[in-house]
């Protein structure tokens, strides 16, 4: 990082070419070594740049002067977001209304960074990347990434993992993610183990999303992060269930029941859910039934955001007991809590498949086909791999051979596609 670098980025803002601001103070050529680093200007230069740029003369010349107050809002806006996103966007808010300039290059880079992570972390993408793209990085342009501090280093992995994340390139994402955990403490540690599990388990290798889990565990443990660990056993259980060991996904989520904070219903709801799904595959259809109810009454108080998911599995379970008056009146109800398309082709399955329970051979693959159609054309493969597979398997029993050929083709590019994800992963 070197003025250099800040000079180029106001210059290329406020739409100057080089040889328009260079004229009256130095050569034009001697503007382009000074921004990409091969010279650092004086202060009787930087003085006269700053002018035509219209900024004040400290914000160019005292550009390695580093402001305390500003270090502990940085230092409380890192921890934030691990922790407490509200703390950062606070920080982040008092650095903007009381500093319009950050003379520090070094802090300058790190605000952006810090705000970069802060965007991808609240959802809002778009701007994430913006910042990153046009503040920080301009700023940093020549410069090696080996030479920049672990603090910053730790904080651009971060933000890489996460826009790979959000790119569904998960491998590339655990690549950034190790390369953070270099840099991290023990804080990040736990959350950043984590993130590496859940991107294992999107590239549907559960082993390593288990061992990245119990690893997180450990760090959650060593930190006494009671609320922390009840999610980390929550998702434990999930992972245990997905690997078809009942015994401990079941073992895990009623250790998550146990310390979770009664005030947070949606963590009550969530594991209630999980708690229902062990059952099902158990075979113990009512007691999971029973935990379905649970959930959803908790969530229908909440936001009906959260409750699709478990209207899919509550539906689940009623086709598993052919409970079929039960499954329609319950499916009625389902669609009015769909978020998007994809929520209510996922019920246009399940619709499907209650159809076909009443002899509608022809609604169910109408339902399915819909389905198949919207999910292909969105490239949403992972919700192609069964039902691709269901349709092709009904059409070959009704010996329609070309449209069950059709159909399992798609199961396999399906399958191709969702394992290409987990290229080589380890």
């Amino acid at each position: 990082m070197f003025i250099g670098r800040r000079i180029a980025k106001l210059r290329m803002e406020r739409g100057i070419s080089q040889t328009k601001l260079a004229k009256g103070i130095v050569s034009a050529q001697h503007l382009s070594n000074i921004e990409v680093g091969r010279y650092q200007p004086g202060d009787d230069t930087l003085i006269l740049l700053s002018k035509k740029l219209s900024v004040p003369t400290s914000y160019l010349v005292q550009n390695d002067s580093i402001n305390q107050e500003l270090e502990k809002l940085f230092n409380d806006s890192k921890e934030g977001l691990n922790s407490n996103l509200d703390s950062t966007k606070a920080n982040i808010l008092i650095i903007k209304e009381k500093y319009t300039y950050v003379f520090s290059i070094y802090q300058e880079v790190l605000l952006y960074l810090i705000e970069s992570c802060f965007l991808m972390k609240i959802g809002e993408l778009a701007r994430g990347i913006q910042t990153f793209n046009e503040q920080f990085m301009p700023l940093i342009k020549n410069t090696e990434l080996k030479e920049l501090s672990n603090e910053i280093k730790e904080l651009y992995y971060c933000f890489k993992g996460m826009e790979s994340y959000f790119n569904q390139d998960y491998h590339q994402s655990n690549v950034f993610y190790f390369h953070q955990l270099q840099y991290a403490n023990d804080k990040v540690k736990g959350n950043l183990n984590y993130n590496i599990s859940l991107n294992y388990l999107k590239l549907m290798d559960l082993i390593n999303a288990i061992y990245y889990a119990e690893t997180a565990q450990k760090y959650y443990e060593q930190l006494q992060q009671k609320q922390n660990i009840a999610e980390l056993l929550n998702y434990l259980g999930v992972l245990y269930w997905e690997n078809n060991d009942i015994d401990n996904s079941i073992q895990h989520l009623n250790k998550a029941l146990e310390l979770v904070d009664k005030t947070n219903n949606l963590m009550q709801a969530r594991i209630y859910h999980n708690i229902g799904l062990t059952l099902k595959s158990n075979n113990n259809i009512p007691s999971s039934l029973d935990f379905f109810k649970k959930s959803l009454k908790l969530k229908k108080h909440i936001s009906k955001n959260h409750c699709i998911v478990t209207y899919r599995s509550l539906l689940s379970a009623y086709l598993s007991s052919n409970l079929i008056d039960e499954a329609y009146q319950t499916l009625q109800e389902a669609y009015e809590f769909c978020n998007d398309d994809t929520d209510r082709y996922h019920l246009k399955v399940i619709e499907g498949n209650i159809k076909l329970r009443l002899n509608n051979d022809g609604e169910y693959e109408k339902y399915l086909r819909e389905a198949i159609d919207y999910f292909h054309k969105n490239k949403q493969w992972r919700y192609l791999l069964n039902i691709t597979e269901e349709l092709g398997k009904h059409y070959l029993k009704k010996r329609k051979y070309k449209l069950s050929s059709q159909y399992l083709l798609i199961s396999l590019e399906a399958h191709k596609k969702v394992s290409k994800k987990g290229k080589g992963v380890k």
